[in-house]
C-alpha cells in the first residue's frame, strides 16, 4: 500500500511539473510580446523627443499611449492568479506530497545556473508562482500563496533562489511546528546531483 501511495505521489507531480511547463510555454510567449511592446516603447520615445509637425506629434502620442495599454494588459497577465487545486483529506498523502515537492523544488534551485540568463531567471520565476497555483492540495496552496506574497522568489543567482528556497521552506515548516533547516548546509541536506565531474558524483 505504501508503494502504492509513493508511486501515486510521484505520478501527480510529473503530470503538475508537465502543466507548469505548459503554463510556462505560453508565459514565454507573453514574455517576447513584451519584449516588442518595450522595444516600440523605446523607439516612440525617441521619435518624441525629435521636434516634428504637431499633427505627427499627436499620431506619436496616440501610439505610445496604445502601447501603454497593451504593456499594462500583459503585466496583468503575469500577476499571480487564485488557487486551481481542491483541498486534500488524506493527511498521509499530503505529508508525502508535501516532502517530495520540497525535493523538487530544493533540487530545481540547486540546479539552477549560478548566472541565470533575463529567460531564465524568469522561467523559474513563472514556475514557482505557476506550482503555487497547481500544488494538488488546495489548502497548502493557498498557505504558500501567502508565503511567496510576503517573500517572493530571488532569481538572481543559484544561490539566491536556494537561499530563497530555503528560507520559505523553513517559513512553513515553523507554521507546522516542524523542524528547521540549516540554510548553511544547502548542498548536504538536499543532493541535487551537482556535482561538476565524475569524481565528485561518485564520492
Amino acid at each position: 500500500m505504501l508503494h502504492l501511495r509513493k508511486k501515486w505521489v510521484l505520478v501527480t507531480l510529473v503530470a503538475l511539473t508537465m502543466l507548469v511547463l505548459g503554463f510556462m510555454l505560453a508565459g514565454a510567449e507573453r514574455r517576447n510580446s513584451m519584449r516588442l511592446w518595450r522595444g516600440l516603447q523605446q523607439h516612440t520615445s525617441v521619435e518624441l523627443s525629435t521636434p516634428k509637425s504637431k499633427g505627427t506629434h499627436m499620431q506619436t502620442q496616440d501610439l505610445t499611449e496604445q502601447i501603454d495599454g497593451k504593456s499594462s494588459s500583459l503585466s496583468e497577465l503575469r500577476k499571480p492568479g487564485e488557487v486551481i487545486m481542491s483541498k486534500m483529506v488524506n493527511e498521509t498523502l499530503k505529508a508525502e506530497l508535501g516532502r517530495s515537492a520540497w525535493r523538487l523544488l530544493h533540487t530545481m534551485a540547486g540546479k539552477f545556473p549560478v548566472e541565470p540568463t533575463v529567460d531564465e531567471q524568469e522561467a523559474m520565476r513563472d514556475f514557482v508562482y505557476l506550482f503555487a497555483r497547481l500544488y494538488p492540495c488546495g489548502d497548502c496552496a493557498r498557505h504558500f500563496k501567502v508565503v511567496l506574497e510576503a517573500n517572493p522568489p530571488d532569481v538572481t543567482t543559484r544561490e539566491t533562489i536556494s537561499n530563497w528556497a530555503c528560507k520559505v521552506h523553513n517559513v512553513v515548516n515553523e507554521r507546522l511546528k516542524k523542524p528547521i533547516f540549516d540554510c548553511a548546509k544547502l548542498a548536504e541536506t538536499w543532493k541535487c546531483g551537482c556535482a561538476e565531474n565524475e569524481e565528485e558524483a561518485s564520492s
